[in-house]
């Protein structure tokens, strides 16, 4: 019923639900070169013991290597997560491990077409911004090739099949929980619906790719080094576009995953202030890692590049201090030059140096504003200047 390629080694998620039994039963009448099942006990549900002695007995039968993870029942009191988001993390997370553990780059999963359809409606639902609609037969986990072998079988089929085989798999008792939205919408979707979903799945992907492209064509055109510019055609997008260009950008500089564990509102809000918001400076935190708008420009910056420091020098013996800043050497030079007439006050705190500075013969902020120094040549460098007056010594901007 199903083809693979029997040169290959595989890993198979295998929970010991119908699809992933159904799978697994195919799978070795293909007779793989290797073969190593992967099935993670939750205990989240009190039958989940159930679960992993069905899928421990069909390997025992069937000479086949299985590892187990299970995970602690105490993690779950201080659950924060969504667990279905939480729950494929770690079990993917574990597919990898084991991967590295056998040297085995391909993975199996069980999904079929009943879970595609749901998969598209969970997504137009929750109106999230994807990369793809559905699920693709083919798709990539970090080292990992993730193979969907049963994506035009329905559920119905595969039921049908083990029962008429009368062949033992597990029965999630949370399926009936309507409380979680795939549920909620699998006992509305018929089998006589499918198949008009695929055709709006397969048009909308199509438009979907050419979006994508817009998006990666403007983000690596308009990339220097890793800051983007933002040029006068975005105006033109909308926010969606928008969106797409920031994570086609962070794809870019390899820092995806930095919205990728975030809601999407996240994005939304980024967007929203590219395209609505006059400010030449704003930001928004993003954990470790700050985005910046400064002017015409967008970057990221590590929170601990903007620290903001201040110290003042009384005397050689104190010049090391310097080392705390990028531009440590231009601060020693400028100090040098100056003869050394202590004490210098030494600062990256341009918010507050900058009302009270002078820089070529102009107030530090004017100049700053007249010049449009980015912000990150003001947060990134320190200036220097003589505590008991106030003209900056080094070179800004």
């Amino acid at each position: 019923m199903i083809n693979i390629n029997s040169n290959n080694n595989y890993l198979i998620g295998v929970s010991g639900g119908a699809d992933s039994i159904f799978l697994l039963r195919e799978v070795i009448k293909n007779k793989p070169k290797n073969l190593v099942v992967c099935h993670v006990n939750y205990n989240f549900r009190s039958d989940s013991n159930i679960d992993q002695s069905i899928v421990e007995k069909f390997c025992q039968e069937n000479n086949l290597i299985l590892e187990i993870k299970i995970v602690d029942t105490n993690f779950y009191q201080n659950m924060k997560e969504n667990f279905e988001d939480w729950s494929r993390n770690l079990r993917y997370e574990f597919f990898v491990e084991m991967s590295k553990k056998y040297k085995i780059n391909n993975l199996l999963i069980a999904h079929n077409k009943n879970d595609l359809v749901e998969t598209f409606l969970i997504q137009e639902k929750r109106k999230a911004l994807v990369s793809y609609f559905g699920l693709k037969k083919i798709s990539n986990y970090k080292n990992l090739t993730v193979i969907r072998p049963l994506l035009n079988l329905t559920k119905s089929k595969i039921l049908e099949t083990l029962d008429r085989e009368n062949v033992a798999y597990a029965i999630d008792s949370t399926n009936s929980d309507l409380k979680y939205l795939r549920n909620k919408i699998r006992s509305e979707l018929k089998d006589n619906e499918l198949d008009g979903y695929l055709q709006i799945i397969k048009e909308k992907n199509i438009l979907l790719a050419e979006e994508l492209q817009k998006a990666y064509f403007y983000a690596n055109n308009n990339l220097t080094a890793d800051e983007l510019t933002l040029n006068q055609q975005i105006n033109e997008y909308d926010i969606k576009m928008i969106q797409r260009i920031i994570f086609e950008y962070l794809k870019l500089i390899n820092k995806e995953t930095i919205l990728q564990k975030r809601a999407n509102n996240t994005s939304l809000e980024i967007a929203k202030r590219i395209k609505n918001s006059h400010k030449n400076f704003w930001s928004v935190n993003l954990g470790d890692q700050t985005l910046i708008k400064d002017y015409q420009k967008i970057y990221l910056l590590s929170v601990n590049n903007l620290r903001k420091e201040s110290l003042i020098i009384n005397s050689k013996d104190e010049l090391h201090n310097l080392e705390e800043f990028i531009n440590w050497l231009d601060l020693f030079n400028a100090i040098k030059k100056d003869q050394e007439n202590y004490p210098y006050v030494v600062s990256n705190d341009y918010q507050i140096y900058q009302k009270n500075t002078f820089y070529n013969n102009k107030k530090t902020k004017d100049y700053f504003s007249e010049k449009k120094i980015p912000f990150k040549n003001r947060i990134l460098k320190a200036v220097v200047y003589q505590k008991n007056h106030k003209k900056i010594l080094n070179k800004i901007g």
